[in-house]
């Protein structure tokens, strides 16, 4: 018995050993760090009712790096906006010397009316919020967008109508005269009841000339419950 009770204890031992010189999976340590933005887009037709947004675009250092959040620090007169991104490093981690693009829509949250600085780390701006027309989120009953794409000199909305109780009424435009054009699908109600009856559609917004200013174009389209799709263009 105990010559059996050594094997085995030998057996155990060089079973460790063996488990030591495969080694284990390599974990990655993950830290956050300070993301610097290239570009700051700021939307025009805010109020004070609506969750603002800004859009910021950059580039990571290598493809370990991966959006954490922004740090909001808002003050009258003032908004300071921090960047923060995660960045893996490891053994097993794999980080080729190449910069990878990113774009990341920032909310800001209900501002009060007027004008205001705006910081996104070292990139200085303004920001002008009007004041609210209601007391609702929105001014319009604006259109679900799934999708926004290019289609030549247009955009192409893909809007999803939850009844056919309510069409496209109009499509409205506001550019905030540098490199922001919101569009707004504005919807309006034809049937007083509205069954349950999912469909979704294709509408065309001829792009106007003003909006292609820049070199770079955002297009902030405005969808429902105060949300928005964000599309960057290249000027033609």
């Amino acid at each position: 018995m105990r010559i059996f009770g050594f094997s085995l204890m030998g057996c155990l031992i060089f079973s460790l050993g063996a488990i030591s010189n495969i080694g284990l999976p390599d974990i990655p340590e993950i830290r956050e760090v300070d993301l610097k933005a290239e570009h700051v887009f700021v939307p025009k037709g805010f109020d004070s009712n609506d969750m603002t947004e800004i859009v910021v675009t950059g580039w990571y250092p290598n493809p370990c790096y991966e959006w954490s959040r922004s740090v909001i620090h808002k003050q009258t007169g003032n908004v300071n906006v921090q960047l923060k991104a995660l960045v893996k490093k490891g053994i097993d981690t794999v980080c080729i010397d190449m910069a990878v693009p990113y774009m990341e829509s920032v909310k800001l949250g209900a501002m009060h009316e007027g004008h205001s600085k705006l910081w996104v780390n070292e990139i200085q701006t303004q920001l002008e919020i009007t004041k609210a027309n209601s007391n609702s989120i929105d001014d319009y009953l604006y259109g679900q967008v799934r999708r926004v794409y290019a289609e030549s000199s247009a955009l192409v909305l893909e809007i999803e109508h939850p009844s056919d109780c309510i069409v496209l009424d109009r499509i409205e435009s506001m550019f905030n005269g540098k490199d922001v054009c919101s569009v707004l699908p504005i919807m309006k109600k034809v049937k007083d009841t509205c069954p349950r009856n999912p469909q979704i559609l294709d509408y065309r917004f001829e792009i106007p000339e003003k909006c292609f200013t820049a070199d770079k174009v955002l297009f902030h389209v405005r969808s429902l419950e105060g949300k928005a799709v964000n599309f960057l263009l290249k000027n033609r």
